[in-house]
């Protein structure tokens, strides 16, 4: 290895104005662009075992791609949207700490059930185009189509990969966290917000239905649409997580991560801002 590693999407910083929302989410944008940089440029990978570095820094960026658009968006800080994303939050970090604990033949198999469902993907839409073209923008699906093939087959040549329609780790998500020593976070964040993906009673029966307030109903349920006003807490659950896969990958990597940390940075500012809003008392 000579050099960095180099790639066209390079991490953009941005300026911090005066405004104390801007203060919170753009200071925490660029700290975790920063604690992701700092970790990839110290992680050097292994060219004769590549593939435990492409896949564990795919999701570690996957991780840092999802706080930053949570944060640019505090319309979906509430417990009707925030939860269905910080699920799939809760499955990076179990996939990452499964993938550690056997790097090498782990992150081979991810990489080949994910190459698979791209070339079940390219079939399905190539027969959806041969089948009824007028039904579909057969144009625009075969520009896709051709895209698709061209990140596949920079890869792998496509009668070398394997269509496999069951989990890629032939192990469910509560046994891969009990084998990676994170089933308390699979108990009390990933199985929760799980209730919120899968639109159960669990989560619809709390903030999508109420009693009918007629006396003569018997007080049934009936279907209502609660708004909230947007809470940081789930900014910070966010963050929380972030900081949780960074110490993943810490550990398994033995980086020294030196770039302050994000969550310091929204523990500390909304402490701030709840504390120049909190009433005087007289004693």
């Amino acid at each position: 290895m000579v050099g960095r590693c180099e790639n066209r999407y390079e991490l953009e910083y941005e300026d911090v104005s005066d405004d104390p929302l801007d203060k919170l989410v753009t200071g925490l944008r660029n700290k975790a662009k920063r604690e992701l940089s700092d970790r990839m440029d110290a992680w050097k990978p292994d060219l004769a075992d590549i593939e435990p570095y492409e896949v564990i820094g795919a999701l570690l960026a996957r991780q840092v791609t999802i706080t930053l658009e949570i944060a640019n968006a505090p319309a979906i800080w509430t417990p009707n949207t925030a939860p269905t994303i910080l699920r799939s939050m809760g499955d990076v970090f179990i996939t990452l700490a499964w993938i550690c604990g056997d790097a090498s033949s782990r992150s081979k198999l991810f990489i080949e059930h994910g190459l698979g469902a791209m070339k079940l993907e390219i079939a399905h839409r190539e027969r959806a185009i041969e089948k009824e073209p007028d039904k579909h923008d057969a144009d625009e699906l075969a520009e896709m189509v051709e895209m698709q093939k061209a990140w596949l087959g920079a890869q792998r040549m496509d009668q070398f990969i394997e269509v496999n329609l069951g989990n890629w780790a032939g192990l469910n998500t509560r046994r891969m966290a009990e084998e990676a020593d994170c089933i308390d976070f699979y108990n009390y964040v990933y199985q929760p917000f799980s209730n919120a993906v899968h639109s159960s009673w669990a989560h619809v029966g709390q903030f999508n239905a109420t009693f009918c307030s007629n006396p003569s109903h018997r007080q049934h349920w009936i279907g209502a649409v609660v708004e909230f006003e947007p809470d940081p807490h789930w900014l910070y659950l966010a963050t929380k997580y972030l900081n949780k896969t960074f110490r993943e990958f810490d550990k398994f990597s033995g980086v020294t991560a030196t770039a302050d940390s994000a969550l310091d940075h929204v523990i500390e500012t909304l402490n701030s801002l709840y504390s120049h809003e909190a009433p005087e008392t007289k004693t």
